[in-house]
Formats: structure tokens, sequence, C-alpha cells
């Protein structure tokens, strides 16, 4: 047992092993295997945009290129949260002391990269909309990025201060 100056105390082998909060369960679970989808269902969504649509000698160069282009957009557009998604799994797994920060700052930065990028695709999207319509899709964007950075504060709380990451990730509890 050792007590750090930040108000933590690192766990032996012994406590740890004793200690139910120090498994995968809970919240952290539900946040793991939430992920894992996010994850599957990236790389499905990769191989499904990698398939030719209009396979045959009629497909041109370009119109092949656009082609991929519209298939991996989707892929595109939530690539920051199944990097994240991605990132924790691995991290879950390895029970990485590094998990938490990382996984933390990458959620954030996937909020806002996904959030702005939204926006702007559905900005130039229409290229003569009114400005009442501009107004409201900026408005609806920032109402989203403002609900994901709640989600963010929250995922980023839970992951630094929480008992069960804590236990899980880094073997320390709050003195």
């Amino acid at each position: 047992m050792t007590t750090e100056t930040s108000g933590w105390r690192t766990l032996t082998a012994e406590e740890l092993a004793s200690e139910p909060e120090a498994q995968l369960g809970g919240a952290l679970a539900v946040i793991f295997y939430a992920a894992a989808a996010i994850a599957v269902l990236a790389v499905l969504l990769l191989v499904v945009s990698l398939t030719p649509l209009v396979p045959g000698p009629q497909a041109s160069v370009v119109g092949g290129a656009f082609a991929v282009y519209q298939s991996l957009r989707p892929l595109l557009l939530y690539l920051p949260e199944a990097l994240w998604a991605t990132a924790f799994v691995v991290a879950t797994l390895a029970r990485a002391d590094w998990g938490p920060r990382i996984t933390s700052i990458l959620y954030v930065i996937g909020v806002l990269a996904s959030s702005l990028s939204n926006t702007a695709l559905l900005w130039i999207s229409d290229p003569a909309p009114q400005w009442f319509m501009r107004l409201l899709i900026r408005v609806d964007g920032l109402l989203i990025l403002l609900l994901q950075l709640v989600i963010a504060v929250a995922f980023w709380a839970y992951m630094h201060e929480g008992c069960r990451p804590n236990l899980y990730f880094r073997r320390r509890l709050r003195v």
C-alpha cells in the first residue's frame, strides 16, 4: 500500500484481488460494450463502404472515385468516435493505466470533430438556403455540440474520479 500526494492510495495485489469494484462491471462495463459495438460497426461500415456498389466496366474512374467517397462519407463522419471506441476497447482489455486519460482526450476530440464536421456538411449541402435556415442549422449544430460536451465532461469526470475506473485501470482508491 502506498499513499500518493494526490489523495489516491495504490492498492497491493492482495487488496486489488479482494476488491469487487476492481472488475469490469457497472457503468464501466456498459461503456466498454457500447464502445466494442461502435468499433465493430465501424469496421463493418468500412468493409461495406469499400465494396463496389456498381461493379462493371460502365463505371468511370472519376465516377468510381466519387462513388467510393460517397460510400465512405458516413464512415468519415464517425471516424473520431470509431477511433475513441477502438482505443477504449484496447485500453480496457489491457487494463492500461493510460486508458482513462487518453480515451477522455479522444472522446472530447471526437465530439468536437464530429459536431463541427456534421455542421459543416449541413452548411455546404444546400448552397442557397435562406438566411433563416442557415441560422437554424447553426443553432441546431450548437445545441448538439453543447449536449455532446456535457456527455464528454461526464465521461471525463467518471474516468478520472470514479471509483471503478480508478480501481480497474490505475489500481488505486481515494484516500
